[in-house]
């Protein structure tokens, strides 16, 4: 139930732009875009994608964030 909500919350806080969540959001960004684990726009070690797991409150599996 726990991973059900970070993904819900990461996919409304990608539509529902809130100013403090971005500023977070692009410094995970910039991280992921960057690991070696990164395929295409999902991360590679979980799944998710990257674009809804940054803006979640949910932790980087390799622990970079």
């Amino acid at each position: 139930m726990d991973n059900l909500k970070t993904i819900y919350e990461g996919f409304k806080n990608l539509v529902l732009k809130d100013e403090k969540v971005e500023q977070f959001a692009e410094v995970k960004l910039r991280i992921c875009y960057e690991c070696p684990f990164r395929k295409d726009l999902r991360c590679g070690k979980c799944g998710c994608f990257i674009a809804a797991k940054t803006r979640s409150s949910s932790k980087c599996p390799e622990g970079k964030w």
